[in-house]
């Protein structure tokens, strides 16, 4: 079980949420991010990348400020497609989707801006 969770503009966070403590190879995974249902932004998770069960990864837009330093930042995930996670406009309404590598929806996230 994944989650989106803790959406900010500069970053969202993912849980691997699975109670049997299972690890998850994200090969193939993908975000898909939309504003308004415009055109889909991608971000796709490396081939090796692994989340641990029970644990939680950051994947930051391109223009996140605050990354750390940069020996830190180097093993950070950064969506380059991605300016911002979140909207400043109201009424814009955002939706982000984890996507296995079979296009199977395995993590939502939706918000109308108010």
């Amino acid at each position: 079980r994944f989650d989106i969770d803790q959406v900010q503009a500069g970053f969202i966070s993912i849980n691997n949420a699975a109670t049997h403590c299972v690890d998850q190879l994200l090969k193939g995974w993908t975000l898909v991010h939309t504003i308004n249902n415009g055109p889909e932004c991608i971000f796709q998770f490396s081939d090796t990348y692994v989340l641990r069960a029970r644990t939680r990864v950051r994947v930051y837009s391109n223009k996140a400020e605050n990354i750390g330093n940069s020996a830190v930042a180097s093993t950070r995930l950064i969506a380059s497609s991605i300016p911002v996670w979140t909207s400043t406009n109201q009424g814009d309404n955002v939706k982000i989707v984890l996507l296995d590598d079979k296009g199977i929806n395995r993590a939502q996230y939706s918000e109308t801006w108010q």
